[in-house]
């Protein structure tokens, strides 16, 4: 049992780092679409051959990078975490994909899903990045969301059941540089 949580730990940890890899990272289709639109320009503009390649790259070509911004206030709330080992496994979330506890995502009543927060354990100094998944918490004891059973493990959350955690928006811009 104490394997397969490691293992669940580990998957959700690794597509939490890719995600969100992918979106700071640059984005090469959107790149190549830049450089080529300067090469097409330079080359119309009299320039032939190797000689309009080489200008195009020697120019300054402004490539998009995505920054993310904590927006808004910071919020506190009472979090808990959802779902026992059999409970909820692959049942349908409110937007129709199928609950799988390797997943580290959270939910909230407040916020509209696909939004992403910043949610912090002042206990332990743990923060991870979550996207609202799922309506919730479906209970009237004042909590404010509902964490996964993947991130109530790494923020540390699982065994007290309920925790105070203080969590803000996300917002993803795009930079060019």
């Amino acid at each position: 049992m104490k394997t397969l949580r490691r293992f669940s730990i580990t998957l959700c940890f690794i597509v939490v780092v890719f995600w969100v890899g992918m979106m700071l990272g640059r984005t090469p289709a959107l790149s190549a679409t830049v450089a080529s639109a300067a090469t097409t320009s330079r080359s119309a503009g009299g320039e032939t051959g190797s000689d309009a390649t080489d200008n195009a790259r020697s120019a300054d070509i402004l490539t998009p990078h995505r920054v993310w911004y904590l927006v808004g206030k910071r919020y506190w709330g009472r979090a808990s975490y959802y779902g026992g080992p059999d409970r909820l496994f692959w049942k349908p979330r409110s937007d129709g994909t199928p609950y799988n506890p390797a997943d580290c995502f959270v939910a909230s009543e407040q916020f509209p899903r696909n939004t992403l927060l910043w949610v912090v354990n002042p206990a332990n100094g743990r923060g991870l990045y979550l996207p609202v998944r799922d309506f919730g918490p479906r209970s009237d004891l004042g909590r404010a969301l509902d964490l996964s059973s993947c991130a109530a493990d790494y923020l540390g959350t699982k065994r007290i059941g309920v925790a105070i955690l203080y969590y803000q928006q996300v917002e993803a811009r795009t930079v060019y540089r």
